[in-house]
């Protein structure tokens, strides 16, 4: 499985201190300050490359 990790510029100013859990990714507000520019690269880059795998996987079936 393919993976890409970002994170936004740090250190951060916590923006809700009080609900924030850096430790937590579904809790840490940093992630919110991602921009949406490298995400969707990313998310481009993992799809290409699944479907390189794809169809190397498939051709050795062929």
């Amino acid at each position: 499985m393919a993976s890409i990790a970002l994170q936004p510029s740090m250190p951060c100013e916590c923006v809700a201190s009080d609900f924030c859990k850096p430790t937590d990714p579904s809790k840490a507000c940093c992630v919110w300050r991602l921009e949406v520019g490298p995400v969707t690269d990313a998310v481009r880059e993992i799809l290409a490359r699944t479907e390189k795998q794809t169809a190397n996987a498939l051709s050795r079936y062929a």
